[in-house]
């Protein structure tokens, strides 16, 4: 690296940390906002989330121009990564429903201990290395960011639709409740992200065994990554088939949709604490 990709990375590191600025300031007003019943703390929390986004989107930007590649490299851009498409994602859902806005309290605080592990973790440049297709990575990536979002928001409403029903039943359909879509609304959106981290989850391990085939020469070589993408595409498989065909909906689905998430996150972001991995010197 030379000077002046030094003082890339280091303006790319400051954009980081105001993001998080930025993102944890959402994340308290999103709480304080849904325990007193203040919709427009919400919505200050949803501006605050917009102003985050623009400086993350600076700093990928930047560590891009010195990297020499986009963010598809080492936990520190591919978690970064994850958490920024995120939130695009859920901002794109509230511009349709606002809402949602309630979802916020289980979005900000995910995505800000994904967005701790990237930034605590090495954020030294690693070379794209010759063996790899470039754009069979570029798919896996965008597919694992699009399974996170969707997975992420998915679960969100899940959790919204818990926390509604709970209320009805006490009554107490007030304030952020009264917001809300309604309890099938949220049922119904909820099993549509599900079913859209189905297919991303699918396509990223179906394009990470064809990249594994150019940089390894094999497709499928039964390693810790590989096998638990196929676990947690077997999770949301089950999940839609529960569904489907035996008629699974509120909150039976909602827990079954938690437990999907959290192994998704684990193949994500918690993988590399347990396993040993060939994809360790690139991705972990």
């Amino acid at each position: 690296m030379n000077d002046g990709s030094d003082i890339l990375l280091l303006t790319a590191a400051g954009f980081h940390w105001a993001a998080v600025v930025f993102y944890a300031a959402a994340t308290v007003l999103f709480f304080l906002g849904f325990a007193f019943k203040r919709d427009g703390w919400s919505k200050t929390g949803v501006i605050l989330i917009i102003c985050g986004a623009v400086v993350h989107t600076a700093a990928l930007g930047v560590r891009w121009a010195a990297a020499g590649h986009g963010p598809f490299m080492k936990k520190y851009e591919i978690l970064s990564s994850y958490v920024l498409i995120a939130m695009y994602m859920y901002l794109g859902v509230l511009k349709k429903r606002p809402g949602l806005r309630t979802a916020g309290i289980f979005v900000m605080p995910v995505s800000l201990i994904i967005m701790g592990l990237a930034l605590t973790s090495s954020s030294a440049v690693v070379e794209m290395p010759a063996s790899f297709n470039y754009i069979w990575i570029v798919l896996h990536v965008l597919f694992a960011q699009a399974s996170y979002g969707s997975g992420l928001i998915g679960a969100g409403l899940a959790l919204l639709y818990l926390l509604k029903e709970k209320a009805q039943k006490r009554g107490a359909v007030t304030g952020v409740y009264r917001n809300m879509p309604s309890l099938e609304n949220m049922d119904r959106l909820s099993y549509r992200f599900h079913g859209f981290a189905f297919l991303a989850v699918g396509v990223m391990t179906a394009s990470g065994a064809v990249w594994a085939n150019y940089a390894w020469g094999r497709y499928w070589g039964w390693d810790p990554v590989e096998n638990w993408s196929l676990i947690s595409w077997l999770l949301y498989g089950i999940y839609l088939h529960l569904r489907r065909i035996h008629g699974w909906a509120g909150k039976r689905a909602a827990w079954f949709s938690f437990a999907a998430f959290l192994v998704l996150v684990f193949i994500l972001a918690g993988i590399g604490w347990v396993y040993q991995s060939v994809h360790a010197p690139y991705f972990i």
